[in-house]
């Protein structure tokens, strides 16, 4: 048990300044005198606590918020969109959310409308003939998310860099996407939509 000290305003104040400047925020609790110095990051998540020891109701729904609060906007953007809360879920969940999430987005690709550089980059895939690998830097506008895109619809293959993990050095046009550049609309007839793809 702490035991009660007194200390004069100046020195509250000089304690404060000093764990701020250490990247710490101070935890004072007047009558037993506990002082806690906390890193910033857990100072808006740790409950303080009372009586029993236990944070009560008020106390938890506040660090949530606090908690929900001092995440980015993007990023909480991110976690609404796959289902996860950080202030009530543990960290193991993350993963697997994020894999269903990523599941069901490129399940429902195939059934979205071409957009404006999937349909460019199908049409210089197309100049290169079906079965042929391309190096990726001459295919122009076509960033990560329109070559997942096309690799979800069938259309295209990517093939691995063999030095850099993670990176691709090629792209295959499909048979399957072959068709689809035969079903697409003259470039004069193309209108862009009203999310900016073209359909």
């Amino acid at each position: 048990m702490s035991k009660a000290l007194k200390l004069t305003s100046r020195q509250v104040t000089a304690l404060c300044k000093g764990a701020s400047a250490a990247g710490h925020v101070p935890v004072i609790e007047i009558d037993g005198l506990i002082i806690r110095l906390l890193p910033e990051k857990l100072a808006t998540v740790l409950p303080t606590t009372h009586g029993s020891g236990e944070p009560s109701a008020l106390q938890k729904w506040k660090t949530e918020r606090a908690a929900r609060r001092s995440i980015p906007p993007e990023l909480a953007e991110h976690y609404e969109r796959i289902g996860f809360d950080p202030a009530t879920m543990d960290d193991s969940e993350y993963p697997r959310l994020y894999k269903e999430a990523e599941d069901a987005w490129r399940a429902s690709i195939p059934g979205m409308p071409l957009g404006k550089r999937e349909i460019g980059a199908l049409r210089q895939l197309l100049v290169h003939g079906v079965g042929v690998a391309v190096p990726e830097e001459q295919i122009k506008n076509c960033g990560p998310d329109t070559e997942e895109r096309l690799i979800a619809r069938g259309y295209m293959e990517a093939v691995p860099h063999p030095q850099f993990a993670g990176q691709i050095e090629k792209y295959v046009l499909t048979p399957e996407g072959e068709k689809a550049v035969g079903l697409l609309p003259s470039v004069g007839d193309i209108v862009a939509g009203a999310d900016g793809d073209y359909v």
